[in-house]
């Protein structure tokens, strides 16, 4: 079971090209897709039983991997219980 997830870098990189409004609003829907899973956490909702908890996990893998792709780099730290 986590304890709580963590966004512990979110960095443009060189050749990325996006603007800092863009870079801005895909930050804030990674932090809210973590602050979502982090109430579900608080809630006692079971992370890998729950369908609920699995989607918005798998929701923030393919934000971490588009992210790869255009050149942002984001580390996520899921703290274990």
């Amino acid at each position: 079971m986590y304890k709580k997830i963590v966004l512990e870098a979110f960095e443009k990189r060189e050749w990325c090209e996006l603007t800092n409004e863009q870079f801005d609003e895909i930050k804030r829907e990674i932090e809210s897709t973590i602050s979502i899973l982090n109430e579900g956490i608080e809630r006692g909702r079971d992370f890998l039983e729950s369908s609920y908890m699995q989607s918005y996990d798998r929701e923030l893998y393919g934000m971490k991997a588009i992210c790869t792709i255009i050149g942002v780099f984001v580390k996520i730290n899921k703290e274990r219980s």
